[in-house]
């Protein structure tokens, strides 16, 4: 049994302690909240899918929002891995 009741509670812990050893993950944390709460909404439990990534980059045209945000980071000078 998961120790998280959904996938925002998985984000969550994932973003703590990424952040607590030293990455920033602001834009990169926005976005996975958003996959959280499109994925909770839709009911989606256990492992991420293809087809539930496939379904988020192509709701709302999120898929030009996110090469809009991650190249406007690059051009100020900041760098995330994924």
């Amino acid at each position: 049994m998961s120790k998280w009741s959904n996938m925002h509670e998985r984000v969550e812990s994932y973003l703590h302690t990424r952040r607590s050893v030293g990455y920033v993950l602001r834009i990169d944390g926005k976005q996975l909240q958003q996959f959280a709460s499109f994925a909770d909404e839709r009911g989606h439990h256990g492992h991420i899918t293809i087809d539930l990534a496939i379904a988020w980059v192509a709701s709302s045209q999120r898929s030009n929002r996110i090469g809009y945000e991650r190249g406007h980071d690059n051009r100020c000078g900041h760098v995330h891995a994924i």
